[in-house]
């Protein structure tokens, strides 16, 4: 429900973003790297619209596909832009995930890196004629990078960005149930309806959670005190 919750969310921030009201029927979505540059061209006569999907490429236990982030956030840009027209523009199949580099194929790159690309990036769409710059982030660790993004565009370039996924104040992050934050029943659940081929059933496994004694008195802490959670 949270995953249809999020795609409505997205959706009608594009609406409210736009100058121009979209009919709601499903159309072939626009991928920029399946366009040709008349393509584009032809597509910025109407409209300066375009969404940047950010996930990334770090473990998602042994049942999971280490791109499940990266392949969630593009599906679902994907989805939104066979609603709304959009063009959706990938840039980094990678993202901060340093804290996941003890698992073999983990990616991750650094903050400033990640910033530098994402800003360069739209700064690049922007010359081509690009004005309104959403970004559709589906991991925990870009919040930050996004965030800072999203202001040098704001302040250093003619364009106007804003977040329509995590980290965006359109979408109200619920918590889910049991720690389910990662690789958990609700991400299985979404690769199982978005990639059912790179889904591995047959080794998912209920986790042991470990933590340490810190972590152990801050769980404590905030099931005693919901407001600090």
């Amino acid at each position: 429900m949270r995953y249809v919750n999020r795609l409505l969310i997205a959706i009608l921030a594009i609406v409210v973003f736009s100058r121009t009201s979209f009919c709601q029927t499903d159309r072939k979505p626009l991928l920029l790297q399946e366009m040709t540059w008349t393509d584009v061209r032809d597509y910025l006569a109407s409209s300066d619209m375009v969404i940047i999907p950010l996930g990334s490429t770090e473990q998602h236990g042994p049942h999971l596909p280490l791109g499940s982030d990266f392949l969630e956030a593009l599906d679902m840009a994907k989805q939104i832009s066979g609603k709304t027209g959009v063009v959706v523009a990938p840039v980094l199949l990678s993202g901060y995930s340093l804290y996941h580099t003890g698992f073999p194929g983990t990616i991750s790159i650094s903050p400033g890196t990640m910033e530098q690309v994402l800003f360069e990036a739209a700064q690049s769409l922007i010359r081509s004629g690009f004005r309104r710059i959403m970004m559709f982030n589906f991991h925990g660790g870009n919040m930050l990078v996004q965030e800072t993004v999203l202001h040098r565009i704001n302040h250093e370039t003619e364009a106007v960005a804003i977040a329509i996924g995590s980290g965006s104040p359109v979408q109200k992050e619920e918590e889910p149930d049991s720690l389910d934050y990662h690789a958990g029943v609700e991400e299985t659940s979404v690769m199982l309806s978005l990639e059912p081929s790179l889904v591995k059933m047959e080794r998912a496994e209920r986790p042991t959670m470990h933590f340490t004694p810190e972590m152990e008195k801050l769980s404590k802490l905030s099931r005693d005190n919901p407001k600090l959670a």
